[in-house]
């Protein structure tokens, strides 16, 4: 059952819906779904319908809003990094409280995996008593204003450059007007992003390079979920957390990383999203029971680095 809601955060008021289990089983659990999108009803596509109706079906409620003036959310906002964090913050103390909840879980997707981290340590003993990080944004170098367009101009011009090679490229720029169009998109942003000050971009910056002092902060059970062909997934080894210099893996109850075979940053095809879905569920399903206690997914795969747990296509 599905039943639309109203949140008041601040000034503002979200629109959402929760899905509502036709059983709790034997807790009242209720999972919040943090979305990456800058403008998006209530979650990328169909990816967050999929996980919301996976976790219910498994006896959970579940939550999908928008934020503070953002699609169905009246209102017109900037909505800034702080604006997701206080919004997740009252979400999950409305969820909590309208819906008798015994504890709450945090699901993010990229950006909202960054407000997830974020909201999970500002929260203090409200916390949610687990959280779930997919394809974390954790880098500052890859944040990015979706106003810009920078962030989607880079990625269809980083894709075209992964295909042949060097004088191949090149000839494409003549060949190609649909690539030589994404490279002057992204010459745009370039130009846009450097000839100009943009204080807001060098804030969102600032909270995403937070991020690694927060995840060593953050107590609960946590899982990083990641396809291994994620720039993200590169970033975070190579740049953020590089030899596990965070020390994560020493943590009282240590972080689990998956790994999806030939996963992208959005598991944009049928497998993979059918895969993370399934992971998402086996995760909330594991913790249920189990908080504040460590926790192990049942599934086995080839391990290394700290708890990475890699599975197949």
């Amino acid at each position: 059952m599905n039943e639309l809601v109203k949140i008041r955060s601040g000034q503002w008021e979200l629109s959402g819906v929760v899905h509502a289990p036709a059983s709790t089983l034997r807790r009242r659990i209720g999972v919040v779904l943090l979305h990456e999108n800058y403008n998006s009803r209530f979650g990328t596509h169909r990816m967050f319908v999929q996980v919301a109706q996976a976790l219910s079906e498994a006896g959970f409620f579940v939550l999908r809003y928008d934020n503070r003036g953002m699609c169905d959310s009246p209102g017109m906002n900037e909505l800034t990094f702080d604006d997701r964090v206080a919004d997740a913050q009252a979400a999950a103390e409305f969820f909590r409280n309208e819906y008798g909840l015994e504890s709450i879980f945090f699901w993010g997707l990229c950006m909202g995996a960054a407000v997830a981290v974020h909201s999970a340590v500002k929260m203090g003993r409200q916390a949610p008593q687990g959280v779930m990080l997919c394809s974390l944004l954790a880098d500052p170098r890859d944040a990015a204003l979706p106003q810009t367009g920078y962030g989607a101009s880079t990625a269809r011009l980083a894709e075209g450059f992964s295909k042949g090679n060097l004088a191949k490229k090149i000839l494409r720029l003549f060949t190609d007007s649909t690539y030589r169009k994404n490279v002057g998109l992204f010459g745009k942003a370039l130009l846009k992003r450097f000839s100009t000050r943009q204080p807001e971009l060098q804030r969102l910056q600032k909270k995403i390079g937070q991020l690694a002092q927060l995840l060593r902060q953050y107590n609960g059970p946590m899982v990083l979920l990641f396809g291994d062909k994620d720039p993200c997934w590169a970033h975070f080894q190579e740049r953020v957390n590089p030899d596990d210099k965070l020390g994560l893996a020493n943590k009282a109850i240590a972080p689990q990383f998956v790994l999806l075979k030939d996963g992208d940053h959005t598991f944009s095809s049928m497998q993979q999203t059918q895969q993370m879905v399934q992971w998402t569920v086996e995760w909330a399903e594991a913790l249920r029971d189990r908080v504040p206690a460590q926790f192990e997914l049942s599934k086995t795969g080839e391990t290394r680095g700290i708890s990475t747990t890699s599975v197949a296509g």
